[in-house]
């Protein structure tokens, strides 16, 4: 699969949008560029201390991309065009640049982009609104996509998507020997036309106070515990509704946190947490691993978050220039269960009675369930579990997850 080169010229992009009132969500851009290859740059250029566009950053963020920062003068004139061409430029004289570049804009100032990226063999794609995009550019382009076209189509498949709705029809009541009727008889019945009811007006209902509202309770049902993946499937929708955390599977996990060790001991020092996130992203999309930036940065976060780092300089919120090291004594064995922890942490802040079933953690948190993997999540859960006794849900099963092993342990031949 072909690599990609994604650079969006987001005033551009948002000043157009703005004219025709259309809205164009990112995730329509980036499916539009899955049909092509596989995008390994993400980068939006804009001035994002100005209010149209501000609101705009967690749209991007999300999707892992970028920020370029750029300064407008007194006339409102940003270096955008300038800073998108020259970093698609620099790109080119990488060993491994990519094979496909898209641009969403439709500004002639991309224009000498089309020769110079022919020249080096990679086709260029751009992206606009059909009245406001160069003709020149449109026709310079390998592919030239209208953004029009694009957001009608991304709409009607989610429009599709949330539409289909299964309705099943009742099913015709049997009838029985009683119930059967003179089909003839019916037929030849004199029909009269029942008079029209008069309107009744309707009885004046009881206020019923309201009741304040404090927040809006993400509700999720409980599965049945005795089917792993089901299980596995739930705490996984607790994590991302409740903590905003993605899992991704223990072997990707270990893989790429073994990368980031290695990197930090062979830097011999402290190292961004910035570079640690590209490295591990490089390993990533070399490996073919498939975890977007984002997967990246909330795995990182999960190991600061988890204390696996010494810190270097003061710490101001989670920061990805913040530089770090392994902790003392902590090496990629230690951070893998380190993170465990943190997850199954997670879970029980969100929803303090959770249940936790041995065999769906060992399935979550360490992709098989056996013995050796049972005893791994127990051990976490009991170093985890913060309610000291409490009669909860998860007390509970911590307790008949115990008491079993105790059992067997008692039942178990006493060897000379």
């Amino acid at each position: 699969m072909a690599n990609v080169y994604l650079a969006v010229d987001v005033q551009n992009l948002e000043t157009s949008a703005e004219k025709y009132g259309q809205t164009v969500p990112v995730a329509a851009l980036l499916d539009r560029i899955r049909i092509e290859g596989h995008p390994v740059v993400l980068r939006a250029y804009a001035d994002w201390t100005e209010p149209g566009i501000k609101e705009r950053m967690p749209d991007y963020r999300a999707y892992g991309f970028e920020l370029i920062q750029l300064m407008s003068d007194s006339r409102g004139k940003n270096t955008g065009d300038i800073m998108l061409a020259l970093d698609v430029m620099e790109s080119l004289h990488l060993p491994d640049c990519p094979d496909i570049y898209v641009v969403i804009s439709g500004d002639g100032d991309f224009v000498p982009l089309a020769p110079k990226l022919r020249r080096k063999l990679k086709q260029f794609i751009a992206m606009g609104f059909r009245a406001s995009s160069n003709t020149i550019l449109q026709g310079l382009c390998d592919q030239f996509i209208y953004l029009e076209a694009l957001i009608e189509d991304f709409e009607q498949k989610r429009r599709a998507k949330y539409s289909q709705i299964a309705v099943e029809e009742p099913a015709a009541p049997q009838e029985t020997a009683e119930q059967a009727v003179d089909i003839d008889a019916e037929e030849k019945a004199e029909v009269i036309p029942a008079e029209p009811a008069e309107p009744v007006a309707p009885e004046p209902r009881a206020a019923t106070p309201q009741q304040p509202q404090i927040y809006d309770a993400i509700i999720i049902p409980e599965p049945d515990f005795s089917n792993v993946k089901d299980t596995v499937a739930y705490y996984r929708t607790v994590l991302k509704e409740h903590r905003r955390v993605r899992i991704e599977s223990f072997y990707h996990r270990q893989k790429l946190v073994k990368r980031a060790w290695d990197i930090m001991e062979d830097i011999g020092g402290y190292v961004s947490l910035q570079r640690l996130c590209d490295e591990m992203l490089d390993y990533s999309e070399y490996n073919g691993f498939g975890i977007y930036p984002i997967g990246i940065e909330v795995m990182v976060r999960t190991l600061f978050i988890a204390r696996c780092f010494d810190i270097d300089g003061e710490y101001h919120g989670f920061n990805l220039n913040i530089r770090v090291c392994p902790g003392p004594g902590i090496d990629s064995d230690r951070a893998l269960d380190m993170m465990n922890e943190t997850y199954v942490r997670g879970m029980t802040m969100a929803i303090p009675d959770i249940h936790l079933d041995i065999d769906g953690l060992a399935m979550l948190l360490m992709d098989e369930v056996n013995e050796e993997m049972r005893q791994k999540a127990l051990a976490i859960v009991k170093k985890v579990n913060p309610f000291h006794g409490q009669p909860t849900a998860m007390g509970q099963a911590l307790a008949e997850a115990g008491g079993k092993i105790q059992a067997e342990k008692d039942l178990s031949p006493i060897s000379d």
